[in-house]
């Protein structure tokens, strides 16, 4: 998993080290392996790699400790989980053979060997097997733009020293975070919000407006701002830089419309998806330590681990959640038919209904905000189980349903869009399928022809219009 943090004061002023080693120690359980910080003293372009407590023995004897003195008004911190690399080659943070660049850097670029291959050609030469050093090169190489080569998940953060900024990445999908906090004199950012609140490196302030977009609308994580004032995300396939003169942020990457394919078969469009996600599951096996698949049942992870299997030949842990006292929760029945077609060493943890305080307690913990759902829960404690067995990486399906509108509540969108472009026989076909399929009652159809109608009316431009914002003075909503 990994984790970063730290502070930058671009007015020169000194960090607080005692915030940062605190903002590292706070995400302990993404980076238990390995821990590592840089400060700078940007002015007079002085830097010191420091340990800590946690620093592996390789580096923590030939290392100053983070808190001996030294004016730095930069400080970067990094925890580390060893997946790729796992010798002292791997310790972050990360300076390229030349001292050009420092990383920390918590995720994986998958695609990193054929990029690694790339560089050698162009003259780089490397110390390592990790991709983290991958991504430096590649930086020095095409500057800014390098993010727009990687195939991975990613929260980067890079000091060049020449240039003297501070740059920083998110992956395309937002699939690593990256919080940050910005107040035109320190700039401060974290893998986690609690590594903000529970540090002291700021006050935190809650976020009235963002509370009552969840509690009463549903909406969580619709934008940059989370449940504190003047936390933001990072938003994801965006780069942030900065230096003395503030922060720069720039999309690079978004969906390109002009490559769309029309006029294949159905067929066309089936192979070229299996492709893709064959290639996909197949770049994501690159681990250094062992690995298994959270096997639920469903389509999106039972496909992933038929495809896993087609490149593994020994056989694959897979885990999985089963609920004894409720069977609408039991899918025990599709697991079986998926462990029969492949070379797969089953796992299963058996949960029930009854969770206790504390159980909820430790999971926000973790999770660090609300969820939607119990599903977070139910993951939760499969991967601890996971965890239990050994197992570093694990690959799940979280996120495909939602990514090819598998539910059948994203049917309702599919319907209101061919009403809008007013497509009415499309329209009656489709939901004569869909009808006969699953032997809707008319109480169904009422409920689902409702729901459109309240989204129609109830448009995004709608309840923009109708967004609260919070007096602080009075803890009172009002209107805008």
């Amino acid at each position: 998993m990994c984790g970063i943090c730290g502070i930058f004061n671009i007015n020169s002023q000194p960090i607080n080290k005692e915030h940062l080693l605190k903002m590292g120690k706070l995400i302990h359980h993404r980076g238990p392996d390995d821990e590592g910080y840089l400060l700078v003293n940007t002015d007079e372009n002085v830097i010191k790699h420091c340990h800590a407590e946690d620093t592996i023995i390789e580096y923590k004897t030939k290392l100053p400790y983070v808190l001996e003195d030294f004016n730095a008004n930069l400080g970067i911190g990094f925890r580390r989980l060893s997946i790729i690399d796992l010798s002292p080659a791997g310790h972050q943070p990360l300076t390229d053979v030349k001292n050009k660049c420092w990383i920390a850097f918590n995720g994986e670029i998958y695609n990193y060997i054929e990029i690694k291959n790339e560089l050698i050609k162009l003259g780089y030469s490397f110390s390592s097997e990790t991709d983290t050093e991958v991504i430096i090169n590649a930086y020095l190489e095409w500057g800014n733009d390098c993010v727009t080569r990687f195939n991975g998940m990613f929260a980067i953060t890079l000091w060049d020293i020449e240039k003297q900024i501070l740059f920083c990445a998110r992956d395309r999908m937002g699939v690593k975070p990256f919080y940050y906090h910005f107040d035109g004199k320190q700039f401060v950012w974290a893998s986690e919000l609690k590594q903000f609140v529970k540090s002291g490196v700021i006050e935190p302030k809650v976020n009235y407006a963002n509370i009552h977009n969840y509690l009463m609308m549903s909406r969580l994580n619709v934008d940059k701002n989370t449940f504190f004032e003047g936390i933001v995300e990072l938003a994801p396939a965006h780069t942030l830089v900065v230096s003395s003169k503030g922060i720069e942020i720039k999309r690079y990457w978004d969906i390109d419309e002009t490559k769309k394919q029309y006029g294949l078969s159905d067929a066309d469009y089936a192979k070229g998806f299996e492709e893709i996600f064959a290639d996909s599951v197949r770049l994501r096996l690159r681990s250094d330590v062992p690995l298994g698949i959270a096997l639920s049942g469903g389509l999106d992870s039972s496909s992933i681990a038929c495809i896993a299997g087609r490149f593994i030949q020994n056989p694959i842990k897979t885990f999985s959640v089963y609920y004894e006292d409720d069977k609408k929760f039991d899918e025990r029945e599709y697991i079986h038919e998926v462990l029969k077609v492949g070379n797969f060493d089953p796992v299963y943890f058996t949960a029930n209904q009854n969770v206790s305080f504390e159980e909820l307690t430790r999971f926000f913990y973790y999770q660090d905000e609300p969820c939607m759902s119990a599903s977070p829960f139910s993951a939760y404690k499969n991967n601890e189980n996971i965890r239990k067995a050994g197992i570093i990486v694990a690959l799940n399906g979280q996120g495909g349903d939602e990514l090819l509108a598998g539910y059948h509540t994203y049917f309702k969108y599919y319907y209101l869009d061919l009403l809008k472009n007013l497509k009415l026989h499309k329209l009656y076909t489709e939901f004569n399928l869909y009808q006969k399929e699953f032997k809707m009652s008319n109480a169904d159809i009422l409920k689902l022809f409702s729901k459109i109608g309240l989204r129609v009316f109830l448009s995004d431009k709608f309840l923009k219009q109708y967004e609260y914002k919070c007096d602080y003075a009075t803890r009172t909503y009002i209107f805008t």
